[in-house]
């Protein structure tokens, strides 16, 4: 399995995004990692997919969901 490491614009040198969007770009990084390590939990192969693979895949997806739940609901509160 790959470990990746959360890299922030100022990591990049880029210039400071302006906020647009449903999710702010620190919220979206956030998101973007955790559904790229819940991939990264299938491993490469069928085979490699074992007990240890399914948690880890299960705990980044639900923390995917908080955030994308998160951002529906606000949605929902700022569209009524």
């Amino acid at each position: 399995m790959t470990k990746h490491t959360r890299i922030s614009r100022a990591d990049t040198g880029l210039p400071a995004a302006e906020p647009c969007g449903v999710l702010a770009p620190a919220v979206w990084n956030e998101l973007h990692d955790f559904l790229t390590l819940a991939l990264d939990a299938l491993g490469e192969r069928p085979e490699d997919f074992n007990p240890a693979f399914l948690r880890n895949a299960v705990i980044h997806q639900r923390l995917a969901i908080r955030i994308s739940h998160g951002a529906m609901e606000r949605l929902q509160v700022a569209s009524a």
